[in-house]
């Protein structure tokens, strides 16, 4: 029997595994999410491909299995840092229909931003393969041998079934199956680019080393969106007490930073992330329909 709180603090203070909610607006049951031509409309890249994914899941056409969470531990000899993150990469669309959709960097910020999340650090992607519950090994394709291949919404759908036939139904926070839209620091000097990592191997080796070498606008079916909570449960083994902080401050003290494998330069970074004003003006109204103080945890009694 699942019981359900609505307090978020109560979540981070029990010992439940799966967190469900945040900052998403209620998941839409409408099976007709798609616009007409949808497919064939966003088929290639574009600004407004992007505007359109963003005001769709802003909407409320997006997965239900966006709102589980999981935690991931990072620990040292005193301390023990409870980081949650979602399950999985983000999903657009309504019930069986959703599929994982890949961003650009200053969409996936823009979203994160709106809903009230964070994205992964390089240290959080790796300990979340580390301590997954599933672990699908990559899945390269031969499209990058046709072009607009790789960035094909259709090809998007395609890989979204490859990788749904391997998880085969399997639940809990799964990873490997592609790379992750990160922030890193390198990104100070050079905002106006996407930083990507992870798809990690089975023997836990990524292919991808953090990498700035595409622009800000570029996404393919390879990447991923992978939301993280923006506060983490600290133990502190000495005085056996136990704090929620924000997240962001913990990267700013250099010794919780060091347990979380990270510079605290990274802490206000997705303030300096470019954005084409094109973008965020046409983005300007749109709104989720409810706050990231609102959730939800679900626990075994």
């Amino acid at each position: 029997m699942e019981k359900l709180i609505l307090i978020f603090l109560v979540c981070l203070f029990s010992a439940n595994v799966r967190a469900t909610g945040c900052g998403f607006p209620e998941p839409s049951q409408n099976s007709n999410w798609q616009p007409p031509g949808f497919f064939e409309r966003y088929n290639t890249p574009s600004a407004a491909r992007q505007v359109e994914f963003v005001k769709l899941i802003l909407r409320g056409y997006h997965s239900l299995d966006n709102l589980m969470f999981s935690q991931v531990f990072f620990e040292d000899s005193r301390y023990l840092i409870t980081v949650f993150l979602s399950d999985d990469y983000l999903k657009l669309g309504s019930g069986a229909s959703a599929f994982r959709i890949p961003l650009t960097n200053y969409a996936a910020q823009y979203l994160a931003n709106k809903l009230g999340f964070l994205l992964p650090t390089k240290a959080i992607v790796d300990r979340a393969w580390e301590q997954a519950e599933v672990r699908l090994s990559p899945q390269p394709t031969d499209w990058y041998k046709y072009p607009g291949a790789m960035r094909s919404l259709q090809n998007y759908k395609v890989h979204h079934d490859r990788v749904e036939a391997r998880r085969a139904g399997r639940l809990g926070l799964v990873a490997g199956h592609k790379k992750d839209v990160i922030v890193s620091e390198r990104l100070l000097a050079r905002p106006d680019r996407v930083a990507i990592y992870g798809w990690h191997r089975s023997n836990g080796r990524p292919i991808q080393s953090v990498s700035l070498v595409h622009d800000f606008g570029y996404d393919d079916y390879s990447h991923g969106i992978r939301f993280v909570f923006p506060f983490a449960r600290v133990f502190d083994k000495s005085s056996e007490v136990e704090t929620v902080v924000d997240l962001p401050q913990l990267y700013s003290q250099s010794r919780f930073a060091r347990v979380l494998g990270e510079s605290g330069r990274i802490q206000n970074l997705s303030a300096s992330l470019s954005c084409p004003a094109s973008f965020s003006s046409a983005l300007s109204e749109a709104t989720a329909s409810c706050s990231t103080q609102q959730f939800l945890c679900e626990f075994d009694r």
